[in-house]
């Protein structure tokens, strides 16, 4: 609208790119997904495994916010907080960040993930690739399919093994499938919504309850999966790409800034 164009040239929401592809970044230089600096947010406190919100007057816990008006803030209270929390989108699918090389900090993230009935794991990332501690030191089974998070356009062979994989254990009722990569906010969540998607999940709704269940996931890698999906069911390539701009304008009106909450999870290692 006339309206949103004003906002966005004043810098009220942030550009985004016409098309994911190449370099993934816009003529700025900046990745199309990341906020602004200067962004307000809205007032949460935490209440120990959930966080209070301010929605529409009241205040709601996360996962009580209705999933089809997400209200949540572009920079989320104390990301480092949520970066190795479980998350659970679903009862059967949880996201999280990857486990520790620090193997102390390893045993209590396997320890949680066992005591909230993690039976499989599939990291995403190719750094820090800790398989052989896993499943040395716990029950949970290990399903590797990593790649780097080079913000480029993800290759749609990527997504058919998250499919195939997840979709052969999911078929066991007594799976519980964790999904991460290194710090839960881009290949993770990623992964997870091509597994929504493979689940039977319309694009939007699985975007909202990701969102919902993990404030820091941007889940940049969401308009190929979108594409991804489209074209694996039969679909046109002006289907895809309408798959795509729907997921970009759900960016629009849901914004996070990925490069802060990255930022402040680096900073603290």
């Amino acid at each position: 609208s006339t309206v949103q164009s004003r906002r966005r040239r004043q810098g009220k929401f942030p550009r985004h790119h016409d098309c994911f592809c190449g370099s993934g970044r816009s003529s700025a230089g900046r990745h199309p997904f990341i906020t602004p600096t200067g962004t307000e947010t809205h007032p949460f406190s935490n209440i120990g495994s959930n966080y209070l919100y301010r929605y529409g007057g009241a205040q709601l816990t996360t996962y009580e916010i209705p999933l089809n008006s997400l209200d949540l803030p572009r920079r989320p209270l104390d990301p480092v907080a949520w970066w190795r929390r479980v998350c659970f989108v679903t009862d059967r699918i949880a996201m999280s960040g990857g486990i520790s090389p620090v193997h102390t900090t390893a045993l209590k993230q396997l320890q949680e993930w066992e005591a909230a009935g993690i039976t499989d794991y599939m990291p995403v990332h190719i750094e820090f690739d800790e398989q052989v501690f896993i499943e040395e030191n716990s029950s949970i089974r290990v399903h590797h399919i990593g790649v780097d998070d080079d913000l480029r356009q993800r290759d749609p062979a990527w997504f058919d093994a998250i499919r195939e994989t997840a979709d052969e254990l999911l078929a066991d009722e007594d799976v519980v499938l964790m999904v991460t990569c290194w710090v839960g906010c881009n290949r993770g969540p990623s992964a997870t919504l091509a597994i929504l998607l493979s689940q039977g999940w319309d694009v939007l709704p699985a975007l909202r309850a990701i969102r919902s269940a993990r404030p820091i996931a941007a889940t940049i890698y969401a308009p190929d999966a979108a594409a991804w999906w489209v074209q694996r069911n039969g679909g046109s390539q002006s289907e895809m790409t309408e798959a795509m701009q729907e997921v970009r304008d759900w960016f629009d009106r849901h914004p996070l800034d990925a490069g802060w909450v990255i930022g402040r999870i680096h900073y603290a290692n």
